[in-house]
């Protein structure tokens, strides 16, 4: 069953949410979704599994990286335009970080 509303997300915690999966998402996209299930679908119950496939679906098709992709679409999904930006930025911050410092 489709919602036609999805679950509004404060954009403190969605911030907070995607800047802790960023940074312990090593391995790749399937850490990535296991990450995103178990925080947004079985703790806070604010997705479906349907939900986050979906994201994968329409994400997978699009080049570059697929995991700040599904990020972004469910930051919009949770967010809106702004809860997108904030997700996206939130869950790539612990990756750039180090990388930003080491071209100092």
């Amino acid at each position: 069953m489709r919602r036609t509303h999805p679950h509004r997300v404060p954009a403190l915690i969605l911030g907070w949410i995607c800047l802790r999966i960023g940074a312990t998402a090593f391995g790749g996209l399937g850490t990535t979704l296991a990450l995103i299930e178990r925080e947004l679908v079985t703790q806070r119950g604010v997705l479906t599994t349907a939900e986050v496939t979906e994201a994968l679906t329409y994400t997978k098709l699009l080049p570059g990286s697929t995991g700040p992709q599904a990020i972004a679409y469910l930051g919009y999904k949770l967010g809106g335009w702004s809860g997108s930006a904030l997700a996206t930025a939130a869950f790539l911050f612990p990756s750039a970080r180090p990388f930003a410092l080491t071209c100092v």
